[in-house]
């Protein structure tokens, strides 16, 4: 009979980890020339400090894409650009996506990469 409960035991707890599936929250993160975390986590977080995302604006004549982030601290960065790839990666995004841009050091307001990962690991923000 013991025997059965802690096969009993086993099989809920080993059942109970693999519903749960693998989770991360961390909080956005700044170096001196990227930006980077995850939206949801920014938005659930319990601070009013952190933010990320990026944004598209269009006309029938220009478009630019704008990413900005701060940290729990208060830094914060905004980079803008016009170059066709960047701007899909924002297109791509979504509001469970970890997000990362980088700047030159010598001009932060001009983007030079953009990045987008979308993952079961990343939470959606909760409203």
């Amino acid at each position: 009979m013991q025997n059965k409960l802690v096969i009993v035991a086993i099989l809920a707890l080993s059942g109970a980890s693999a519903l749960a599936g693998y989770k991360t929250n961390p909080p956005i993160q700044m170096s001196p020339t990227a930006a980077f975390g995850p939206m949801g986590t920014a938005r659930n977080s319990s601070d009013s400090t952190q933010y990320m995302g990026c944004e598209l604006y269009a006309t029938t004549s220009f478009s630019q894409a704008i990413c900005s982030a701060r940290d729990p601290s208060g830094t914060s960065y905004v980079c803008s650009t016009q170059n066709d790839d960047m701007k899909k990666a924002v297109a791509a995004m979504t509001d469970g996506a970890h997000i990362v841009f980088t700047f030159s050091a010598s001009d932060p307001s001009q983007c030079t990469s953009i990045g987008v990962k979308t993952s079961s690991r990343y939470a959606p923000p909760v409203l």
